[in-house]
């Protein structure tokens, strides 16, 4: 089974349908960094998991093996630097993509 990255129009749909649990994804991993609140690795784990899956990153096998990793329920400190990796991953790949004029308004 290979998967394709999204493309086009349902890319960006994709980018918008999402958009309140990515806030919320991106929420999750900057109160864990500055911590202010305490999520469960398995929280941690769906938040990686969708900005990973959101921003392409099919391939990046050690992006994907922390998301293993916080799935399983280890001690989510131990990844800190990881998770914050993938959440600065995700705003790189946002900031890289064309803004439409009717987002805009």
């Amino acid at each position: 089974l290979k998967i394709q990255p999204a493309t086009g129009s349902f890319a960006r749909n994709l980018i918008y349908s999402t958009k309140p649990l990515t806030h919320k994804a991106l929420d999750d991993i900057s109160n864990f960094e500055q911590g202010s609140e305490e999520a469960t690795a398995i929280q941690l784990g769906k938040a990686c998991c969708l900005l990973l899956t959101v921003a392409k990153e099919f391939m990046n096998v050690e992006y994907w093996q922390t998301v293993q990793e916080l799935y399983s329920g280890v001690n989510h400190t131990f990844y800190k630097d990881e998770i914050i990796a993938i959440r600065d991953y995700y705003l790189e790949y946002l900031s890289e993509q064309p803004v439409s004029l009717k987002v805009q308004r």
